[in-house]
């Protein structure tokens, strides 16, 4: 299972859910959501090196909602 894989099996939901929270409004959290994602993946794609992924994930998404 490749990174983008696990990225997607495991936290695009809790993603989803986290916007949802913070927005209160499904549309916006969907697209908080698919901005975060896209954002992830992109970093993903160029090959970094990540120590702590899920770390690496929250800290993209609470800087993307901010």
């Amino acid at each position: 299972m490749t990174r983008e894989e696990y990225f997607c099996s495991e936290y695009m939901s809790s993603i989803y859910y986290f916007c949802l929270k913070k927005t209160g409004n499904e549309n916006e959290a969907e697209d908080l959501a698919g901005e975060i994602s896209l954002e992830i993946l992109k970093a993903l794609k160029k090959g970094i090196l990540i120590d702590h992924f899920e770390g690496f994930v929250w800290k993209v998404a609470r800087n993307r909602y901010a």
